[in-house]
């Protein structure tokens, strides 16, 4: 390729890798920001849902408490009181009873019994409080401070309630006590209870519960905001149920597992990596719900008129949007600067290319100058009049060309040359001797390896086949070798492999024995002129030998140490027609006998 194309490729190169450094750098440090500017801006819109559910619940109660000081309440509730009061414990509980279980076995709803509880006068009164809020009551009803109904607007699951949490709470404490109902059946509807003590001077006279259908004003909030700011809103309670959300019925379906650890972990923003798409989390409690010296907050899984109720959990709006969504913006800016960028680049190739030609010019001449000096014409001169570095190489090579005319080759050069030739090739018979060496030694543990071995095994059964004497071979395995590594570490069962490599090429002290690694955590030991019990003696040394390293080996099942298995095959090479691989699968079938019967032993294969 020519120069001024390879300056050209050279700036298009640098060109895409510099703008590739400002891509990534330019979304690092914008995502961050962004990031952080969408968890500020979704924590604002989670504030302030939050504080428009929080003024709603608290104008309910408000409500609530007007209804309970209506004058003629107080004094039902006097003379309600004093009619159980006068009766001893016993009485009073077994006329409850019986009283609460008439109602509940009765259907009739025109029944004088149940129509003195929902047309008396309270009750109308409670009426009228529906027809003035339509759609906000599921129902209204009055206890005295035994528990029983003394007016309601219908016919409730049952009549006495001094037994349920919410009833207990707001009596013992005398403070107002909501209670996050879930799903009620009686009102088929998601509903509060808006429990209020009546008070007479501190004492509690009974208890008034409005169980408000609040969805409809929760979904309101959620609207408007939602119509002026990004982002998917809904309620939901600390352990993951969705109370609010547009298009998702409610208490139908929880949020995402990772969702409901942030919220007891109190990051109040944070991206969530889902499987499909990520997603910016912001969140805020509904402080309301989280209780207070003057309001408890609270409810039960079920009961028997409810379901899906609170489970002592508070509300929290989360205020959720995709990341892609977010990162919209800075998409659009990204593809400006690469547009504006490879414009740049093919700008600067441009201009590459015309001063390269204007470069590689006086170049040129210098190459033709070159070819026609290393074609034998030394008379060629460089016709270059510049004070730059070109005209100073075009001065050399006229001075070279002029200086190879005056030069020759003498005898004592060309001697000095086959001198120089000879030590080279010493050097390089040496460097391949040594790399001879490297070839067969095994990097690990410094013995032989198996490109050795294989040599070796067929010298030695090639000779003992011509002198008629035994060949010998032990292949010696370590035991769950695999388990120690994971167990351990490769660096430990590296040492492992050297500590066993070591004590085992110690005991094959014969001239003529031969050990090496047959790979892996496989050794093979080569034995010529040794009988079957010699052989044996060896193998039984080294499974010894190996034992008493003492290395410890903690997932071995048949010994706290490191051990190994060995398999041993004799023959003579003259007698049989194979070659030595006949040798190597007998010692291995032997080697597999004895790890098959337990390991940490050896096994003769049958002459």
């Amino acid at each position: 390729m020519k120069l001024r194309y390879k300056s050209g490729l050279i700036f298009l190169m640098l060109g895409l890798f510099t703008l590739a450094i400002i891509i990534v750098v330019f979304y690092q440090i914008n995502n961050e920001v962004l990031m952080t500017k969408e968890i500020r801006k979704l924590s604002a819109v989670a504030n302030e849902v939050s504080l428009h559910m929080q003024s709603n619940i608290i104008e309910k109660i408000k409500i609530t408490k007007t209804i309970s000081s209506f004058p003629l309440i107080e004094e039902v509730l006097v003379k309600d009181n004093l009619k159980y009061s006068l009766l001893d414990k016993a009485a009073r509980k077994d006329i409850i009873e019986a009283s609460n279980d008439k109602w509940m076995n009765m259907d009739n709803i025109n029944d004088p019994f149940i129509q003195k509880y929902i047309t008396n006068s309270i009750a109308k009164y409670f009426n009228k409080q529906i027809k003035i809020f339509p759609l906000e009551y599921g129902e209204i009803f009055l206890t005295n401070k035994f528990g029983v109904v003394v007016a309601s607007t219908s016919k409730l699951t049952t009549l006495a309630h001094s037994q349920k949490y919410w009833w207990e709470a707001s009596y013992n404490n005398g403070k107002v006590f909501i209670d996050d109902r879930g799903y009620d059946k009686s009102s088929n509807s998601v509903v509060l209870g808006i429990v209020v003590p009546v008070l007479r001077n501190e004492e509690v006279l009974g208890i008034l519960k409005c169980n408000v259908n609040i969805m409809g004003s929760l979904t309101d909030v959620i609207r408007n905001v939602s119509d002026y700011n990004t982002g998917k809103i809904m309620v939901v309670r600390s352990h993951g149920a969705i109370l609010v959300s547009q298009n998702i019925k409610s208490l139908s379906e929880t949020v995402n597992a990772n969702i409901i650890e942030k919220l007891s972990s109190g990051i109040k923003g944070f991206i969530l990596n889902d499987d499909d798409e990520n997603f910016i989390i912001a969140y805020t409690p509904i402080k309301i719900t989280l209780g207070s010296n003057d309001i408890s907050f609270g409810g039960s899984f079920s009961s028997i008129d409810q379901e899906f109720g609170n489970s002592d959990e508070s509300w929290f709006v989360l205020v959720s949007e995709t990341k892609g969504e977010a990162e919209r913006d800075s998409y659009m800016i990204i593809n400006l600067i690469i547009f504006f960028g490879v414009l740049f680049i093919f700008l600067m190739i441009l201009v590459a290319l015309i001063f390269g030609r204007m470069i590689t010019n006086p170049i040129n001449t210098l190459l033709l100058a070159t070819e026609r000096i290393g074609l034998g014409d030394l008379e060629t001169k460089v016709d270059i009049n510049t004070n730059d570095e070109i005209g100073v190489l075009g001065t050399s090579i006229n001075n070279m060309a002029s200086n190879l005319m005056n030069t020759m080759a003498t005898k004592k050069e060309l001697e000095n040359l086959n001198d120089k030739l000879y030590i080279s090739e010493k050097s390089l018979k040496k460097a391949n001797e040594k790399l001879y060496e490297q070839v067969m030694m095994d990097g690990l543990t410094t013995i032989q390896n198996r490109r050795s071995f294989d040599i070796k095994i067929h010298e030695e059964w090639n000779r003992l086949k011509r002198t008629n004497e035994k060949l010998s071979l032990i292949i010696l395995d370590i035991d769950f070798f695999k388990k120690y590594n994971d167990t351990y570490g490769h660096q430990e069962g590296d040492d492992c492999l050297k500590n066993i490599a070591i004590v085992v090429d110690k005991i094959l002290k014969r001239t003529g024995d031969f050990f090496a690694r047959y790979g892996g955590e496989e050794f093979v030991a080569l034995i010529p002129f040794s009988s079957i019990t010699g052989v044996k003696s060896i193998a039984n040394n080294i499974c010894k030998s190996v034992e008493e390293l003492y290395i410890e080996h903690s997932s071995s099942t048949i010994n706290k140490y490191v051990t190994v298995s060995c398999g041993v095959a004799t023959m003579f090479p003259q007698e049989c027609d194979g070659n030595e691989r006949l040798l190597i699968k007998m010692a291995d079938d032997a080697l597999y006998k004895a790890k098959k019967s337990g390991r940490n032993r050896i096994f003769v294969a049958r002459e």
